[in-house]
């Protein structure tokens, strides 16, 4: 696949959620006076992306018809089916922490497969403190609950 007709792809992707974004806030309540309702910055930056958007998919014609190569495609792939699994995961089983020290498992032993009880150690270790920072600064300073 060459660089145009990716990036135009991509581009023309992210104009269609923009606009779905917008549409989206759109439901959201506004206000009558002259105040920022909930739905203004949500709004604000799906037109933003939409701009932005549409002017670099003016531009790309101009550029190059480059090939690139997909060297990481595979790896690429299958993080995104492995986010999409912890992101069900979370809904079905609502035990975020649980879910996300695993994924940082699951994903670490992906993307670095040399398995010895010190890179497990050391993953384990990883996936703890992860885990762990998050909690501190989510759940506990934030006070959020996932």
């Amino acid at each position: 696949m060459n660089y145009k007709v990716t990036s135009n792809i991509f581009l023309f992707s992210l104009i269609i959620l923009g606009i779905a974004y917008f549409y989206s806030a759109s439901n959201l309540p506004s206000t009558k006076s002259a105040t920022m309702g909930a739905d203004y910055f949500p709004k604000l930056l799906a037109i933003i992306l939409v701009v932005l958007c549409s002017i670099k998919l003016i531009q790309s014609f101009k550029d190059k018809n480059e090939k690139i190569n997909y060297i990481y495609s595979k790896k690429i792939l299958i993080s995104i089916l492995l986010i999409i699994i912890f992101i069900k995961l979370w809904d079905l089983f609502n035990l975020f922490y649980l879910i996300m020290f695993i994924f940082l498992m699951v994903l670490s032993s992906f993307f670095f497969p040399k398995l010895n009880y010190k890179k497990i150690g050391i993953d384990l270790i990883i996936s703890v403190i992860v885990t762990l920072i998050i909690y501190l600064l989510f759940g506990v300073a934030m006070k959020m609950r996932f």
